[in-house]
């Protein structure tokens, strides 16, 4: 079934992260140290290219845990975007041949 917050959690959930940057700019579209993949050729690209360490998120749309991951996952690129560590996402649903091919 699917999860809806209450007003009550929506209001905690704003007020819990009121402290975070607002990674938006200029007509809404976020900005984030976090580079979303299209293909499972740009992921194999990236994996295999990578001389540093590599956080991926695969996630759906459709998934509140993967919606609240997002907020998580952009947090901590932005925090650690002066670091050796590339933040990539995959979204499973556009790109599903990375469902077998990584176990997601």
């Amino acid at each position: 079934s699917y999860y809806k917050p209450s007003a009550y959690m929506r209001r905690t959930r704003a007020a819990r992260n009121a402290h975070l940057p607002d990674r938006t700019m200029g007509e809404g579209k976020p900005t984030s140290s976090v580079r979303d993949l299209d293909s499972v050729q740009d992921v194999d690209v990236v994996i295999s290219r990578s001389d540093q360490a590599l956080a991926v998120n695969f996630w759906a749309a459709w998934a509140q845990p993967c919606e609240q991951m997002n907020e998580v996952f952009e947090a901590l690129a932005d925090l650690y975007k002066d670091s050796n560590i590339d933040f990539v996402r995959v979204d499973a649903e556009r790109v599903p041949e990375v469902i077998d091919k990584y176990n997601v």
